[in-house]
């Protein structure tokens, strides 16, 4: 099972392009999670972070590689690579 995590996690830091910058992609979220997340996210007073990346995009919130772009929708949105992006996938739960 070791052997599986660090594959999800290497898949996760080399996903990138031919320049070899990281490739992000906005991570889907419904648009009241998004908006909810990146209004928590903007409060300095408040630190919900792992609250909300680390069921929305577990492998994500371990690499911490989600990254939060004010400039994205009405209140901002977040990226990460493509496979953190995909949230809850397949090798999340099958290389714990």
């Amino acid at each position: 099972m070791t052997g599986a995590i660090h594959v999800s996690v290497a898949n996760v830091i080399h996903d990138s392009n031919r320049d070899g910058k990281a490739q992000c992609i906005q991570i889907p979220l419904r648009p009241c999670v998004s908006a909810l997340w990146a209004l928590a996210e903007k409060d300095e007073s408040v630190d919900v972070f792992n609250h909300c990346a680390g069921c929305r995009s577990p492998i994500g919130t371990v690499t911490k590689t989600i990254k939060f772009d004010p400039k994205l929708g009405e209140h901002g949105g977040f990226t990460a690579p493509t496979i953190a992006a995909q949230g809850v996938s397949c090798d999340v739960c099958h290389t714990i």
